[in-house]
């Protein structure tokens, strides 16, 4: 078996989390968690659409992830923080075992979007437990292990459950919890896959080793990589197993291997990874890594038979494409050729050549369009010859500068209207920051424009809070807080918090709504245990309500006779 890969796009999403496994689909499309820029604390989750465009799908709110795990086939998704597991849903969350401290461990969801499986410990880092949840919040299953666990994996519903520790032992369980089959390795275990029948189970090791692993817990066959595996991944209808690998001075590499484990593509990574996934059918697969890139791949899986095929006329056709300065197409159709050919020399010869034009008339034709203004459109024309040339030292360099100037342009641009226009500067400094991460002067520009607005947000709030304007003050603060958190505002927010719903306790109070009055007291007390007040008029509050419903009630008799 030979695989061929083609990009068929690569972007980068500033701040974008790891890729969950199932998050692609068969129309090429992909789930992707992004912070937003503005707003702490706040994640969207999006589709990235097969071009390139994204499509919002909900929102987040929660404090630091360390991961997200989400299907395309669901609305729901799960994630943790270093001391709690959350399940979103259309902008909402739920923790998981709330009556628990605890240290997560991971997470992971299934493809179906039903149920999630994860690991976590106690404080003390000795007692790890292994579970089984519904999205719903309900725990199926929650069982200590005598390993210490490092990933997770889980069928379609849970149907099984793999963990894999740091002592090479690897664990499966059903969806009763009943061990299934237990496995081991000499090497501490850190990535696990296990499909969506159940059937296999593919796992890689610190040192280099990843194997297959079938249903009954026999190992199906091993490979040896030259690094640390961080993700292993497998395509049942392909029958491809994908294990990205660092090695060698920290170099990063996605290996593609057969269903007999033996290598059939191999192509680098420019940085570390932080997710892959292939796409239900096994046609393509997307790539993230550690700056935010995301690469999405055509996948094209050639049998023995296919090898030799080789249209005659592929080198005449290239030639005139060369002539005509279609470079791109000249190498895409020579790289097509290579892969059915591998042995060909002489056409690699000719790939080879192409190439080498490619970038001499790239880097000539985008200068010009950068020297005339048109940034964008160098930034595109050098992106499109990446596709067919991706590792290419020159286009990386000519792409980076490009993006550079254009990202200085749009701080120039932005801090030209910050007099006139702050929402349009704000806009734009924050596409200068998404294009050039390290933009020193956007992000000085953008922090100046927060701090304004927190300021005169929490002017507001101090102006209302002297004019008796409580709710308004608390409205204004609460603003403030979002864009920039403090903990003397936190503290002030509570107070006042506080405050109001004890106001509007006593309104209700006096106005002999005493039911109302009691829920409002009831906010109080939860958000102050200790206050006094509070209690004293919700006694009083109950008193009344209880005294008025004896008093409305023609069953009394004691109130019957006063009458």
């Amino acid at each position: 078996m030979l695989v061929s890969t083609r990009l068929l796009w690569e972007r980068r999403f500033r701040g974008a989390y790891g890729l969950s496994t199932y998050c692609v689909s068969d129309d090429n499309s992909l789930l992707l968690l992004m912070p937003r820029p503005l707003e702490p604390r706040t994640y969207d989750l999006s589709f990235v659409m097969p071009d390139a465009s994204i499509k919002s799908v909900s929102d987040l709110t929660v404090e630091t992830l360390h991961k997200l795990s989400a299907s395309f086939n669901s609305t729901i998704c799960v994630g943790m923080t270093g001391d709690d597991f959350y399940i979103f849903q259309n902008g909402k969350k739920a923790r998981l075992f709330q009556n628990k401290f605890l240290l997560t461990v991971d997470v992971e969801m299934d493809v179906s979007g039903s149920r999630a499986a994860g690991a976590y410990s106690d404080l003390a880092g000795e007692n790890f437990t292994v579970f089984l949840v519904n999205l719903d919040g309900s725990v199926v299953w929650a069982q200590d292990v005598d390993f210490v666990p490092r990933v997770v994996a889980t069928a379609t519903g849970g149907r099984a459950v793999v963990a894999a520790g740091e002592n090479g032992v690897i664990t499966c369980q059903d969806v009763s919890a009943r061990d299934v089959w237990r496995f081991r390795t000499e090497q501490p275990v850190t990535a696990v896959y296990c499909t969506a029948d159940a059937e296999l189970v593919v796992y890689g090791t610190a040192m280099g080793e990843v194997g297959a692993i079938d249903a009954f817990g026999t190992r199906r066959w091993q490979a040896r990589l030259p690094g640390f595996v961080s993700f292993t991944r497998h395509s049942l209808l392909s029958g491809l197993t994908a294990a990205v690998v660092t090695g060698p001075e920290n170099v990063t590499t996605l290996y593609l291997m057969d269903s007999q484990g033996l290598q059939c593509g191999t192509f680098p990574m420019l940085e570390a990874a932080t997710g892959v996934a292939f796409s239900p059918n096994g046609t393509t697969l997307a790539t993230s890594q550690k700056t935010g890139v995301v690469s999405f791949y055509a996948l094209t899986v050639h049998s023995a038979a296919d090898y030799a095929v080789l249209p005659e006329d592929v080198l005449g056709t290239a030639a005139t494409l060369l002539q005509e300065e279609k470079w791109i197409e000249a190498c895409r159709l020579l790289y097509d050729a290579c892969t059915h050919n591998r042995q060909d020399v002489h056409l690699a010869s000719h790939l080879a050549i192409a190439r080498m034009k490619l970038v001499q008339g790239v880097i000539q034709c985008s200068d010009a369009l950068a020297l005339s203004g048109d940034a964008k459109a160098a930034i595109e024309l050098v992106a499109q010859a990446r596709l067919v040339h991706p590792l290419c030292v020159e286009l990386l360099e000519r792409e980076r500068s490009y993006t550079l100037s254009a990202s200085m342009e749009l701080t120039s641009r932005a801090v030209g209207q910050l007099d006139s226009n702050v929402d349009a500067a704000e806009r734009l400094l924050v596409q200068a920051i998404e294009m050039w991460d390290e933009n020193v002067d956007a992000r000085e520009h953008l922090a100046t424009i927060l701090q304004t607005r927190v300021s005169i947000a929490d002017a507001n709030a101090n102006d209302k809070l002297a004019g008796d304007d409580l709710q308004g003050a608390l409205a204004d603060f609460m603003a403030a807080q979002q864009l920039m958190p403090t903990q003397d505002r936190s503290e002030k927010i509570h107070e006042l918090t506080i405050q109001h719903e004890y106001n509007l306790g006593l309104e209700e109070y006096d106005a002999g709504n005493y039911d109302q009055a009691k829920f409002q007291f009831a906010k109080v007390l939860q958000l102050q245990p200790d206050n006094r007040q509070a209690r004293r008029y919700m006694d009083f509050a109950e008193q009344f309500a209880r005294v008025a419903e004896l008093q409305n009630d023609p069953l009394n008799d004691r109130f019957r006779l006063l009458e």
